[in-house]
Protein backbone atom coordinates (compact mmCIF):
# COMPACT_ATOMS: atom_id res chain seq x y z
CA UNK A 1 0.00 0.00 0.00
CA UNK A 2 2.84 2.40 0.81
CA UNK A 3 4.50 1.73 -2.54
CA UNK A 4 1.25 2.54 -4.31
CA UNK A 5 0.92 5.82 -2.39
CA UNK A 6 4.49 6.78 -3.28
CA UNK A 7 3.87 5.94 -6.93
CA UNK A 8 0.72 8.06 -7.00
CA UNK A 9 2.53 10.99 -5.32
CA UNK A 10 5.41 10.84 -7.81
CA UNK A 11 3.02 10.57 -10.76
CA UNK A 12 1.00 13.54 -9.47
CA UNK A 13 4.14 15.65 -9.03
CA UNK A 14 5.31 14.71 -12.51
CA UNK A 15 1.98 15.70 -14.00
CA UNK A 16 2.08 19.04 -12.18
CA UNK A 17 5.56 19.78 -13.50
CA UNK A 18 4.69 18.67 -17.03
CA UNK A 19 1.58 20.84 -17.23
CA UNK A 20 3.44 23.82 -15.74
CA UNK A 21 6.06 23.45 -18.47
CA UNK A 22 3.39 23.19 -21.16
CA UNK A 23 1.80 26.35 -19.80
CA UNK A 24 5.16 28.14 -19.81
CA UNK A 25 5.66 27.19 -23.47
CA UNK A 26 2.20 28.47 -24.38
CA UNK A 27 0.63 25.09 -25.16
CA UNK A 28 -1.89 25.46 -22.31
CA UNK A 29 -3.71 28.56 -21.22
CA UNK A 30 -6.18 29.47 -18.52
CA UNK A 31 -9.08 31.78 -19.32
CA UNK A 32 -10.12 32.33 -15.71
CA UNK A 33 -10.47 35.91 -14.44
CA UNK A 34 -7.44 37.41 -12.72
CA UNK A 35 -8.99 37.07 -9.24
CA UNK A 36 -9.26 33.27 -9.55
CA UNK A 37 -7.26 31.24 -7.02
CA UNK A 38 -5.33 29.54 -9.81
CA UNK A 39 -3.45 32.75 -10.66
CA UNK A 40 -1.94 33.12 -7.19
CA UNK A 41 1.78 32.36 -6.80
CA UNK A 42 2.29 28.84 -5.52
CA UNK A 43 -1.27 27.76 -6.22
CA UNK A 44 -0.76 28.07 -9.96
CA UNK A 45 1.22 24.82 -9.79
CA UNK A 46 -2.04 22.99 -9.20
CA UNK A 47 -4.12 24.82 -11.81
CA UNK A 48 -4.29 21.87 -14.18
CA UNK A 49 -4.45 19.18 -11.51
CA UNK A 50 -7.57 20.59 -9.81
CA UNK A 51 -10.04 21.13 -12.66
CA UNK A 52 -12.86 22.43 -10.44
CA UNK A 53 -13.37 25.66 -8.55
CA UNK A 54 -12.02 27.99 -11.22
CA UNK A 55 -13.75 31.20 -12.12
CA UNK A 56 -12.97 33.68 -9.38
CA UNK A 57 -15.52 35.09 -6.96
CA UNK A 58 -18.47 35.12 -9.23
Amino acid sequence: MLKTAKYVAVAYAGAVLATKELERRGALGCDCPEDCWCHRPGLSLFRWMVPVGHGGRG
